[in-house]
């Protein structure tokens, strides 16, 4: 079926149009910004429209992720808890003729797990550029990061102070941190390096403990249960600069302050492509048809000045050449909520998230919530779009995350668990995220890539994308980062440029 011509443009023809595809953290927060500094520019301003697939904002990924505002981690990298990449895809049997058997994990801990893994063009392009990193290219990307986590904070702290409802702010505003939990005496030691990175990058509040001062401090790990070297516990790296709190909650409040600001919400429309005028360069607006419509048969156009990507994993397939040039790899991630949660020995519950990443990969994860609920979120597994998802087989799933759960605070008990629900994760090989403009084009926009940090990155992201966009006084992001976030940096190598004359 051929796709309508773009409907013309308003008779107010100094308003720009600016379509938005994707309602999620990353989209969510960019409408919001780009038409706060269009008001406030005094100017006529924008008409912001955001269109989503789903039912709601944040009913995608955003949806029941881990809910944690860890700009520790995004500023850092992980505390150095977690085995690589390569050894978690690794088998058993092959690690062990290789390296000796490992004695860096304890049998007892239940259901070591390896990571997930399913083949496709798209994974060798994403895994090339990821492994492939230069250097310099590395040291790049960890300082844009740092760069990235200070305008993130910069930006979270404005946006709850200034854009979101009390009730809102209450939903999200938790400062209860994070302990990074570690079994082994080596690793633990490496951990004390963090804690001068963080207070370089302008994070305070980090701890290393010991295990009887973490114990004392943190009384919900009394009951770990300990167990040889590598399975027990040698102390915990706190972050205490670090939120716990509900994304999806997050991304209702701005949404709300964004609807007040005359931002439009469209839901059960899919983005089936943008149009573009003869030159091919110019995007003239988005072709919709509704979310339901497999065939694409009722399609109609919504015009726009600017077209701003903010889908996640579907992004590429509406950038040109695609994953060529914009690769991201769907990680398939798991949660599960406990209700009426409480201790047998009667103590208290946790109030800060507890990580454990050395645990293969599992990736476990466990978030406090009110009213005795704890959400427990895991996995990283590297799957393509049309990767099975709960009720699919993986019922195993949610007895590995509560098993592990048990065995990280022994005497947890619960009421009721939700289903298990499953999210993928944007991820691009340099766990950056892509913002700016596509230079194939003149007025398409990227906001999307956000990976396993959607929550923590996406207010620094929609800053910087609104400054770019919508231009004048207001915040002016670091050059460095902008570069760091350029949606084309990985365009020119040798690498993308065979999978785009491959047609990948």
């Amino acid at each position: 079926t051929m796709a309508p011509s773009p409907v013309s443009m308003s008779s107010d023809e100094k308003r720009r149009k600016i379509v938005v595809v994707g309602a999620g953290l990353a989209g969510v927060t960019a409408a919001f910004a780009i038409a706060r500094r269009a008001a406030s520019h005094g100017g006529p301003g924008c008409d912001v429209t955001v269109i989503d697939a789903g039912p709601a904002v944040a009913s995608g990924t955003s949806f029941r992720n881990a809910g944690r505002f860890c700009p520790s981690s995004l500023a850092l990298g992980p505390p150095k808890q977690a085995p690589s990449v390569v050894g978690m895809l690794t088998p058993r049997w092959l690690g062990d003729l290789l390296h000796g058997p490992s004695s860096g994990l304890d049998l007892r801990m239940p259901f070591p797990h390896k990571m997930a893994l399913t083949l496709s063009p798209g994974l060798a392009l994403w895994a090339s550029l990821k492994f492939g990193q230069s250097a310099t290219a590395q040291r790049r990307a960890i300082t844009a990061h740092s760069l990235l986590s200070a305008a993130s904070c910069t930006a979270m702290a404005d946006y709850v102070a200034t854009a979101l409802t009390p009730a809102a702010v209450s939903a999200v505003d938790r400062h209860d941190g994070t302990l990074y939990v570690y079994h082994g005496s080596e690793a633990f030691e490496q951990s004390r390096e963090l804690l001068g990175l963080q207070r370089a990058v302008g994070l305070n509040r980090g701890e290393v403990l010991p295990s009887g001062a973490a114990v004392a401090r943190f009384p919900c790990l009394s009951g770990w249960k300990g167990g040889s070297e590598g399975s027990e516990l040698s102390g915990v790296f706190y972050a205490g600069d670090d939120h716990t709190a509900d994304a999806r909650c997050f991304t209702e409040g701005v949404a709300a302050a964004a609807a007040s600001l005359g931002v439009k919400f469209q839901f059960q429309e899919r983005v089936v492509k943008i149009e573009y005028d003869a030159t091919g360069t110019r995007a003239m607006g988005v072709v919709i048809s509704g979310a339901d419509d497999a065939d694409r048969t009722a399609v109609r156009c919504v015009a726009a000045d600017d077209v701003v990507l903010a889908c996640g994993i579907h992004t590429p397939a509406l950038c040109p050449l695609g994953s060529a040039r914009v690769p991201i790899q769907p990680i398939r991630g798991f949660s599960i909520e406990l209700h009426g949660c409480s201790n047998t020995d009667g103590s208290a519950l946790p109030t800060t998230a507890i990580a454990d990443y050395s645990c293969g990969g599992v990736q476990h994860q466990l978030v406090p919530f009110a009213d005795d609920k704890i959400r427990v979120v895991g996995f990283a597994d590297l799957v393509g779009l049309d990767a099975p998802t709960p009720g699919a087989g993986l019922g195993g799933v949610a007895q590995i995350l509560t098993a592990h759960t048990q065995f990280l605070l022994p005497t947890l008990r619960w009421s009721s668990a939700s289903e298990l629900w499953a999210g993928l994760r944007p991820m691009t090989p340099d766990n950056l995220p892509y913002v700016g403009r596509d230079h194939y084009t003149e007025n398409v926009w990227l906001c999307a890539g956000h990976g396993a940090t959607g929550w923590t990155t996406c207010t620094g992201t929609a800053e910087v994308l609104a400054a770019q966009l919508v231009g004048g006084p207001g915040y002016t992001p670091d050059p460095e980062l902008s570069a760091a976030l350029d949606p084309n940096r990985f365009a020119t190598s040798w690498m993308s440029r065979v999978a785009a004359v491959a047609g990948l």
